[in-house]
């Protein structure tokens, strides 16, 4: 088996950092090193892509934390968690409305079947083998939809419209709230996109961590070899970042401090020039004109920050910070209210609860942030304050099913949670589990509650996305819900004529 060379994959479907292993020895060392994390073994003498793995494993985490803090303050963030979920609003009112036929099949991803016509179905349904003194195949009722997916231009009581077009509104937002994410999420008019940005907090706070486990000379290796693999996004971030640090004593306060200030933008005040990816290019041209930046307490960060916003006419830290607070508490209450609404119940009653953890996670991190944002923006400063952030939910996900040294009832007994596992011979083998991390005091997120979210918003995915279907988690989530559904599902790509 080769080197695994990415541990890590924050994604906002899991509020939460991830760790993806590839082999059941990624997981025994991973296992290993958080056993005793003060006592490490050298890794200078093994050949250099062993080496690599084996830095990556132990520092993976501090990446991914950092990642989880950073969704909580940055607009950015909000803006996709809020489509995030004003998708799923809409979707489980679809599913409302469909599991009430009689259907037996159902073609996915519905955006797909919905663009075709009912005599392009029926073509489509004919193509399946016939089944034997059984009922013939009858596919979920949704609507033909023509056109693109654009959401209605008014408000709609659904209550007061036929079933159909009920459906059709349903279907239409979640399909426009999910095409909006990738908007956010990528943009080819600029140089930079907002995932390398999002990605320079998490790669400047895990280099920090090996130098303080290791030493320079292996952050230094761990550098160089990044930025010798090809076609590896967290080399093209390295390289885009290594001219700032040139001729620096501490580069990463810089690096951290024009990071942070590009994640939060407001999109309220600069509408899409609030692009993390706009806002850094930005920042570097002018960082580069001016030389290098003195930060050595937080009125010079906040300084900085005001100077560049005032310079470059884009929205403030505050501004941005204020947004993302109005966001989270706007996403909790239009949520319950659709609930009231709409009745839907059934086992989701958890999410207004949920939103609330989020909520709380947001604003004392937004505190903490005012507090000292010298504290979050400098990777030593951070790392070595953990306990003043909110503490983070860790989900490993193994490609191998792992057995572990504890039984799962003793796993949960400590307050873990097994997502998926599988039973072998009389012996449990974990495929992915949650682990509440406790460093400090604040804990606002209940791991059950995280795990039943990110099952839903799969499940989401399935239904909807071209894109995300083929994930390991997304398919475990659909399995499960089509286990208490059954009905025939269909790619419909593989009957297209």
């Amino acid at each position: 088996m080769g080197i695994q060379l990415d541990f890590g994959g924050f994604d906002p479907t899991f509020i939460g950092a991830t760790i993806r292993l590839s082999s059941r020895s990624s997981w025994n060392a991973l296992e290993q090193f958080r056993r005793n994390p003060e006592n490490v073994p050298p890794v200078s003498h093994l050949s250099d892509e062993e080496r690599f793995e084996a830095l990556s494993i132990t520092s993976v985490l501090s990446h991914e934390v950092r990642h989880f803090h950073d969704f909580f303050i940055a607009p950015y963030h909000a803006q996709i968690f809020l489509r995030r979920i004003r998708a799923l609003a809409n979707v489980l009112q679809t599913i409302a409305h469909f599991k009430r036929g009689n259907a037996n099949i159902i073609f996915l991803p519905i955006t797909q079947w919905c663009r075709l016509n009912y005599r392009d179905r029926e073509k489509v349904i004919r193509q399946i083998r016939p089944r034997r003194l059984l009922r013939p195949w009858r596919s979920v009722d949704l609507p033909f939809i023509e056109g693109d997916f654009d959401i209605p231009k008014s408000p709609i009581e659904l209550n007061d419209i036929a079933v159909d077009k009920a459906q059709e509104v349903l279907i239409r937002i979640a399909s426009f709230q999910l095409e909006k994410i990738d908007d956010f999420t990528s943009d080819n008019h600029i140089p930079i996109q907002p995932w390398q940005v999002l990605e320079i907090t998490g790669l400047i706070t895990q280099i920090q961590d090996i130098k303080n486990t290791y030493g320079a000379s292996d952050a230094d290796f761990f550098i160089k070899k990044i930025m010798s693999l090809k076609d590896n996004p967290y080399a093209t971030t390295i390289r885009l970042i290594a001219a700032l640090w040139r001729g620096e004593d501490e580069p990463f306060i810089k690096i951290g401090a024009m990071a942070v200030w590009a994640l939060l933008g407001s999109y309220k005040k600069d509408q899409w020039s609030a692009c993390p990816g706009y806002r850094f290019e930005r920042v570097s041209r002018l960082v580069a004109k001016d030389g290098s930046c003195n930060i050595r307490s937080d009125n010079d960060l906040v300084n900085l920050f005001n100077r560049w916003s005032r310079e470059l006419n884009l929205s403030t830290v505050e501004e941005g910070l204020a947004e993302t607070h109005e966001l989270f508490h706007h996403l909790e209450k239009s949520f319950s209210e659709m609930l009231k609404k709409t009745g839907i119940k059934d086992a989701i009653d958890f999410i207004p609860t949920f939103l609330e953890g989020i909520i709380k996670a947001s604003d004392h991190m937004i505190f903490s942030f005012k507090e000292s944002p010298l504290t979050y923006t400098d990777p030593v400063k951070y790392i070595g304050h953990y306990d003043k952030f909110v503490n983070p939910l860790l989900r490993i996900i193994c490609e191998e099913p792992y057995r572990l040294q504890e039984s799962i009832e003793k796993l949960e007994n400590r307050g873990f949670f097994v997502h998926w596992a599988e039973r072998k011979n009389n012996r449990d083998y974990v495929i992915s589990m949650i682990e509440p991390i406790k460093v400090g005091p604040h804990t606002f997120i209940d791991i059950n509650d995280a795990s039943r979210m990110t099952d839903y918003i799969g499940i989401c995915d399935y239904l909807f996305s071209e894109k995300l279907r083929g994930r390991q988690e997304i398919i475990r989530a659909a399995e499960e819900f089509f286990r208490e559904w059954p009905i025939r599902r269909l790619e419909l790509r593989a009957y297209m004529l």
